[in-house]
């Protein structure tokens, strides 16, 4: 388990200059890009990773996901916090056999549908299902 989260956290640095850092031997992995103020924390509870991404003006993003999840769990993470347009949401991304969930709150109406279409971009149109409300 904690090599799979590993290589979840791995991942999601690839490209980015990304340092990764093990803040505890079992559960928690701690990335920040150099010259912001992003980072990225991998968190392991029993077979479930949690993921949660901030990046300055980007959105808010985290979720979990268990066993092959976990992949598809980080690159949905990675590409709806790494989106500027998304600037200021907050969203929960929640992975189980292949589907995804994304909710929380968005400035607007586009950001809602950018979210999805984020998400969809990866797993799959019909993979995706959201509920996400608009401030």
């Amino acid at each position: 388990m904690k090599a799979r989260l590993l290589a979840l956290a791995t991942a999601l640095a690839l490209g980015t200059g990304a340092a990764i850092a093990q803040t505890s031997s079992s559960s928690t992995t701690v990335m920040t890009m150099p010259g912001s103020s992003s980072s990225t924390v991998v968190t392991t509870q029993g077979p479930t990773a949690t993921v949660t991404t901030t990046q300055s003006g980007n959105a808010t993003v985290s979720g979990s996901a268990a066993g092959a999840d976990q992949a598809l769990l980080g690159s949905v993470v990675s590409a709806l916090s790494s989106d500027p347009t998304l600037q200021g949401a907050s969203l929960q991304v929640n992975v189980s056999n292949g589907n995804v969930t994304v909710s929380g709150t968005t400035a607007d109406s586009a950001q809602a549908d950018r979210a999805r279409s984020v998400a969809a971009g990866i797993a799959g149109d019909a993979r995706v299902t959201t509920s996400i409300s608009r401030r």
